[in-house]
């Protein structure tokens, strides 16, 4: 008996110090993640996605995902994003789920909200198979499945940016476009946009021109208004 009493406490011992290399080991991929967006090191960042991403509630493929990136970080060369309070939620099928407080900043201004992470460790390496926040996961569930839509300021601004990726107002390319904070509207989002005249965008630098408004709404779809004025129009 004390021979297999033994045996079960080592047993024990074992599996807890192997999820807690699971926890540590999601947390430090965690950390590398934060570290590749933070610095804009788009191909490195690449690595840490799978081939299929649960992002802010929408089903997308890895390049998808690099897509929204690339054109949001083009957009803001001043991009910094820290963690706090990393903390690891082991889940039942192997997979981990790491919670933080994720602070960025941008255009003079610092923000932070609650999100997360969920990690799935395929050939020895964890891989981002899900990126959110907690207001995407408030309105998770039949509404978000229902509208494919958008549900806060940070999921607009994503929304924007790839779009304005192929849509190109005023003929410029995306670098060449400056957004401002948005004017919250019920369920939409709208940001002014100007054009920045600086680097290999062509312009008297001390100026910077209306192009419009874009509005977002909570169903996803991104409309234009050209300098500001008349009907809001897809934005195509």
């Amino acid at each position: 008996m004390p021979r297999i009493l033994c045996s079960l406490i080592l047993l024990l011992i074992a599996g807890a110090a192997r999820a807690q290399e699971a926890d540590d080991g999601a947390i430090a991929a965690a950390r590398r993640w934060n570290d590749a967006l933070a610095t804009h090191q788009l191909v490195t960042l690449e690595t840490f996605y799978g081939e299929r991403v649960r992002f802010y509630g929408r089903d997308f493929s890895r390049a998808q995902v690099m897509r929204q990136k690339r054109a949001a970080l083009a957009q803001a060369p001043d991009f910094r994003q820290w963690l706090a309070d990393l903390q690891a939620e082991p889940l039942a099928d192997g997979r981990v789920r790491v919670h933080f407080l994720k602070f960025w900043s941008m255009g003079g201004r610092t923000r932070s909200v609650g999100a997360s992470l969920l990690l799935s460790r395929g050939s020895g390496a964890w891989q981002v198979v899900g990126e959110s926040d907690v207001m995407a996961d408030k309105l998770s569930g039949a509404r978000r499945a229902a509208t494919g839509g958008v549900h806060n300021e940070n999921e607009a601004l994503e929304r924007l940016w790839g779009q304005l990726a192929t849509a190109r107002p005023g003929g410029l390319s995306p670098r060449c476009i400056m957004v401002f904070e948005p004017d919250p509207e019920q369920d939409a989002w709208e940001f002014v946009l100007r054009e920045r005249h600086e680097g290999r965008c062509p312009g008297d630098p001390a100026s910077a021109p209306l192009l419009g408004v874009a509005r977002v709404t909570s169903a996803g779809q991104v409309l234009f208004q050209p300098l500001g004025d008349g009907p809001f129009r897809p934005l195509r």
